[in-house]
């Protein structure tokens, strides 16, 4: 049969989904024409939403023979908060079991039915405890203030937690845990003495999740009325089976949704927060409640209650680590660098190879008419040339990965950074400014922006601005752009993303904006751009250039025409210049 969906008459009484799984019957559904895509043993066909709809989503299959041995064959029960699950959650704690001996400031101690506050002290009896990652949203939890701190060391009334708090209790007693760190709990929240403990136990956050026996992510639910726990179609938890009898790989495969991890939870409610991002990290394990299972993420595993003993290999998860070493590896490996050892941890934090740091990029600010206010990095004292000023915007750092150790690459030098810390006892706390100080290359006019941010083929430049807030037309701001080169690929070079193969831009830099008119030196980063093909290359080297010209003609020989300047021999006198021009000492607040 050639038809790519299979008709009504040929699945009676099945699901849509049921009716979609059939299509792996069908040889024109699979999107691999029989060949494996990188090397991984699985296969991908396609899943209609219907039996009268064109569109498709993907479906990855893996061949039973790798995935049987991961799979749930066990029973699979209506909802999370079953003897199923929690047998599940035992035997991942058993296979990654650390009892830690340091206690947070404060503890919610869950040892009797009434759940209290805990000060820790010397006399605190030293047991594990568990962590919260969960969203606040638009329904407030109940927080420690200095007016309910006695009240609460005596009780916490069940009455006044949201269900997230609550279903949060239930899981670390079912673990067998005494106590529990919630932030709004254990915090103080409100009141004079509210900011000065919020920012010591801020600081602390490494140490309280670090040696948390497992951290809970209420990772689907938008805000604490909705819980850790949900009712669920056991039928969507259940691994999929299907028989395969066409192409090199025939027999039984289990088929799983394409970006399965990035779908069910990378992309859920909590794991959107920034502040999260740390607790996921640095968290030894995490017992993830998402919208339809509970999975599993630690140093050595990622399971869910599908695949319990492991995702199969085709199926991309972070295993919850910030070691170089594995993270660092796993990920020049995924999108095709050379394996260097010597830069597994700067793939990760850059801690060295500034340079390449600075080229990260809003995604979705693609509009070059879109210019930040000078004040927008002012407002909360972080540097421009810093992610962490963005009011608003996800952040891209595809391109900030270190490619080379020796920085072949880099065209400008770094000469100093410095970051003032509000409180120097907080070294990764709330900042009072900084600067970049660097030598490199700059452009200024002749220079177009193509705003068709995706379609690279034959343009010239790509920028990404990095704040929407205020608008302004490039050609009549009064503060002009000038853009930095910071990486410059003399040979074509390429990476995998995504199993596609995707082209690394031969120049990329950051979009600067002067502090003031009349300084030319100081400025603060509005964007980042990207520069593709070696003819387009040749025209930024040349208007690099033509800045050094200008500048140089202006500052020394005003009384000049240019072409009395071109023919004069000192012209230079004193500046160091290349085929791309002179390189500027600049400053970036």
């Amino acid at each position: 049969m050639s038809s790519s969906v299979p008709p009504d008459d040929e699945n009676p009484g099945l699901c849509r989904a049921c009716r979609a799984m059939l299509n792996s019957q069908y040889p024109d559904n699979f999107l691999d024409a029989g060949s494996n895509r990188s090397g991984n043993s699985f296969r991908q066909i396609k899943e209609f939403e219907s039996l009268e709809a064109s569109n498709f989503n993907q479906l990855d299959l893996f061949p039973a023979s790798i995935a049987s041995s991961l799979v749930n064959h066990d029973q699979v029960e209506s909802n999370t908060n079953s003897d199923a699950t929690w047998k599940l959650i035992a035997d991942w704690m058993d296979r990654c079991t650390n009892t830690h001996e340091l206690l947070p400031t404060r503890v919610i101690d869950l040892r009797a039915d009434t759940a209290r506050l805990l000060v820790v002290d010397t006399t605190t009896p030293i047991l594990p405890y568990a962590t919260l990652s969960h969203c606040w949203g638009s329904h407030i939890p109940l927080r420690l203030t200095l007016d309910n701190f006695s009240q609460l060391q005596k009780e916490i009334p069940s009455k006044d937690l949201s269900k997230t708090f609550l279903d949060a209790f239930t899981i670390a007693r079912r673990l067998g845990l005494k106590y529990i760190w919630i932030d709004s709990l254990c915090i103080i929240q409100q009141g004079p003495e509210s900011y000065s403990d919020w920012e010591t136990e801020s600081s602390r956050m490494v140490q309280v999740y670090t040696n948390s026996y497992c951290n809970i992510a209420a990772a689907h639910a938008a805000d604490g009325t909705q819980g850790c726990f949900i009712e669920r179609d056991p039928k969507l938890v259940r691994p999929l089976r299907v028989e395969v009898n066409w192409g090199p790989t025939p027999g039984p495969h289990y088929a799983v949704r394409e970006n399965y991890w990035l779908r069910e939870v990378s992309l859920q409610c909590l794991n959107r927060r920034a502040w999260a991002f740390q607790e996921r990290c640095l968290a030894p394990r995490n017992v993830i409640f998402g919208e339809n299972q509970v999975f599993w993420e630690c140093k050595e595993l990622a399971a869910n209650e599908t695949f319990p003993m492991g995702l199969p290999s085709g199926i991309w998860a972070p295993k919850s680590t910030l070691l170089p070493h594995v993270d660092g590896a796993y990920f020049r490996k995924i999108i095709g660098l050379s394996h260097a050892p010597e830069l597994d941890a700067f793939s990760m934090w850059g801690t060295i190879h500034l340079a390449s740091q600075l080229l990260w990029s809003t995604d979705g600010w693609k509009d070059p008419d879109f210019v930040p206010p000078l004040s927008a990095s002012e407002e909360n004292r972080i540097p421009s040339w810093s992610w962490a000023s963005l009011h608003t915007g996800a952040v891209t750092s595809g391109l900030a990965t270190v490619l080379f150790e020796d920085e072949r690459d880099i065209v400008i030098d770094v000469l100093d950074a410095q970051v003032d810390l509000v409180n120097p006892k907080h070294p990764f706390g709330q900042v009072n400014g900084g600067f970049l100080r660097v030598r490199g290359y700059l452009a200024m006019s002749g220079l177009t922006i193509e705003r068709q941010a995706h379609d690279v083929t034959g343009s010239f430049k790509i920028a990404y601005m990095d704040h929407p807030d205020e608008h302004a037309n490039s050609t009549t701001e009064p503060n002009p752009y000038y853009f930095l080169p910071i990486r410059y690929i003399k040979t074509p070079l390429s990476a995998e993303e995504f199993g596609l193969k995707v082209n690394i831009p031969t120049i990329s830099g950051i979009i600067l904006r002067p502090v003031h008119p009349d300084i030319e030196n100081e400025f603060v980063r509005v964007g980042q751009f990207d520069v593709y093909r070696d003819q387009n290359a040749e025209i930024f080297r040349n208007a690099c250039e033509r800045y050094t010209r200008e500048r140089v003609q202006k500052k020394k020989l005003s009384g000049l025409s240019l072409g009395e300047w071109e023919e004069s021999e000192d012209k230079f006198e004193g500046i160091e210049v290349d085929d791309w021009g002179a390189k500027w000492e600049i400053t970036i607040y």
